[in-house]
C-alpha cells in the first residue's frame, strides 16, 4: 500500500497535509509507482508543473 500525502498552503488555512489517496500496488517497482503517483494526481486534477518537490521513501 502507498499512502500518496499532498502537503499545500492556502491563505485561509495555512499549511495543510491531506491524504491524497492510498493506493494498493502489486507491483513495486519505481516505474509503477510514479505511474500510480501520475494518475492519483490526474484523478484529484493536481498539476505536476505547479508542485515544488517530490519526495519518496523505500522505493528501488
Amino acid at each position: 500500500m502507498f499512502p500518496f500525502i499532498i502537503n499545500y498552503f492556502t491563505i485561509q488555512l495555512g499549511i495543510t497535509r491531506s491524504v491524497l489517496e492510498v493506493n494498493e500496488q502489486p507491483r513495486e517497482t519505481a516505474d509503477h509507482i510514479v505511474e500510480a503517483l501520475h494518475d492519483a494526481l490526474q484523478k484529484n486534477e493536481i498539476d505536476i508543473q505547479q508542485m515544488t518537490a517530490i519526495g519518496a521513501d523505500n522505493t528501488n
